[in-house]
């Protein structure tokens, strides 16, 4: 077979068997396998929605964290205390109050945060809330397209 009648063949014929050893061209259309393409409607999102999502959330958020931190500070003075004591041998004055006061302001720092997810409005989580409902009701479409050129 020559490279004219190669050229020539139709284009259900296969070759098998044989070296090529130079460029074989082909003028029929090649086309590959199909691609998987899958899209879903967009949430179009707005800078006041942006913003309300990039700054915090609650306004009971920032003094519970305070709270709670004045809360753990007070345990760590206490367990401080009792570590020297086992060190040194000496027994530690601890008031009752320095054992209660740090558990009572990490209750509070609990409850700020429960009234502010609770009670008071968040438009943080308002928009999240948005953008989840969006996304459940909006339909995913899978697409194949061939390698067309």
């Amino acid at each position: 077979m020559t490279d004219k009648d190669k050229k020539q063949e139709p284009a259900t014929s296969i070759i098998s068997g044989e070296r090529f050893t130079e460029t074989y061209s082909v003028s029929e259309d090649v086309k590959t396998e199909p691609s998987l393409y899958m899209s879903q409607e967009l949430f179009l999102l707005c800078e006041a929605d942006f913003l309300r999502l990039k700054h915090r959330g609650s306004t009971t958020q920032a003094p519970a964290a305070a709270v709670f931190m004045v809360g753990v500070g007070m345990l760590l003075v206490v367990l401080a205390k009792l570590a020297q004591a086992r060190w040194t041998k000496v027994q530690p004055s601890i008031e009752p109050w320095e054992w209660i006061a740090p558990f009572c302001a990490i209750a509070l720092a609990l409850l700020l945060l429960g009234i502010g997810w609770l009670f008071i409005p968040n438009e943080k989580r308002h928009v999240m809330k948005n953008i989840e409902t969006h996304f459940l009701k909006a339909p995913r479409t899978r697409h194949f397209r061939g390698n067309d050129k």
